[in-house]
């Protein structure tokens, strides 16, 4: 899918909120891309309208809903302040404390009923987590309120799902293609660049700066709590960079492991690495009349590996160590270093020797005596 960047949907929606005909905008995207960033960022942004912002996430009944949504109209509006004013000759006091504190119950019961028309004006309601509504919940009353917010009191209503996940939950997306055509009126698809999601994740990333933008982009990594966890690794790993100064093949390994594992690690948190290398193994070692059974999961996780194929070594049971245990042993990577640096060392040493023995055999003009020195170099 077409990456939609951050200021278009932006764009978009100012342009259907300034509309003066009630709307419904779904925004739709997987999770973890920061659609509620995005929301909350543009709400504070979006002078034009009064912003409502509601998670359904642990709400039993439409009655708390309506509870929440009655308590911020108050606030937007100010009409807190005339509560206030008039408490003491009234029971209104009973309820402004059942609103700032917290303690949402029988006083409120019904408030909704308390706010005329006009303190809907100019509001947007925004719906958020539908993925992780309440069985307890009635849908139905859920869309009816939604439906009543919209055509009744003129309300703007933006919701944010993940339609993929909601295809699971049988009962939701049944009242949700009941109410669509009633009640939404634009889908928008969010899909941010990886570029736009590591500008959110990377705030504090201190180490490792110039790997991490470029491996998310290669592969198409865009979901911010993925990159968050990545980066916490980098963060956690961030003691390697003085123990590898100087030596930037052996930093580029190090580093393209911790990418590798913990983006691996985030997308499945129960994989078996020592089971992925085995089916790498198989896979590397294969002929053409060997019949291996393809394993899907192992095949999507790696894709996040560069070369393709994933080897156990020192330096990556040391990740996976950290990964499955969120614990640096900082000696134990140390050792590994030293003789990752040794090992760099050697085949330099290695390489350098080959290169005098072939230029001898080739160079004419190559000494004897300049081939004793370099050797002995």
């Amino acid at each position: 899918m077409k990456n939609i960047s951050k200021e278009e949907i932006k764009k978009r929606l100012k342009e259907i909120l300034c509309e003066k005909e009630s709307q419904c905008i779904a925004i739709n995207g997987e999770w973890g891309i920061g659609k509620t960033y995005l929301w909350q960022e543009f709400s504070k942004e979006f002078n034009d309208k009064k912003c409502v912002y509601i998670s359904l996430f642990g709400k039993s009944s439409v009655t708390a809903i309506e509870q929440h949504i009655a308590a911020q109209i108050y606030k937007i509006n100010k009409i807190i302040d005339d509560i206030q004013k008039g408490a003491e000759q009234s029971k209104a006091r009973e309820v402004f404390d059942s609103f700032v504190g917290h303690t949402l119950g029988s006083a409120v019961f019904g408030i909704m009923s308390f706010l005329k028309r006009d303190d809907f004006k100019d509001i947007v309601i925004c719906f958020d987590d539908f993925e992780r509504i309440s069985e307890e919940l009635r849908l139905n009353d859920l869309f009816g309120l939604m439906s009543d917010l919209k055509e009744q009191k003129n309300c703007h209503i933006v919701m944010i799902l993940n339609k993929d996940k909601l295809k699971d939950k049988e009962e939701i997306a049944d009242v949700l293609s009941k109410y669509t055509d009633k009640i939404i009126n634009y889908n928008l698809n969010y899909n941010p660049t990886p570029k736009e999601s590591f500008e959110i994740a990377s705030k504090d990333l201190k180490s490792f700066q110039n790997y991490v933008l470029e491996y998310f982009e290669r592969h198409a990594i865009n979901n911010i709590r993925i990159m968050k966890r990545v980066i916490n690794a980098l963060k956690d790993y961030a003691f390697v960079e003085e123990f590898v100064k100087g030596h930037r093949e052996v930093e580029n390994e190090v580093v393209k492991n911790i990418l590798e594992i913990a983006t691996i690690n985030s997308i499945d948190m129960l994989v078996n690495f020592d089971e992925l290398h085995k089916y790498s193994s198989d896979l590397l070692i294969k002929d053409s009349e060997s019949k291996i059974e393809t394993n899907d999961k192992f095949d999507k996780l790696l894709y996040y590996i560069d070369s393709g194929y994933f080897m156990l070594r020192d330096i990556t049971d040391n990740i996976i160590f950290y990964v499955k245990n969120s614990i640096t042993d900082k000696e134990w990577t140390k050792n590994i270093i030293d003789d990752m640096i040794k090992n760099e060392q050697y085949n330099f040493i290695q390489q350098e020797l080959k290169n005098c023995l072939s230029r001898s055999e080739y160079d004419f003009n190559y000494s004897f005596s300049q081939f004793s020195k370099d050797v002995f170099k």
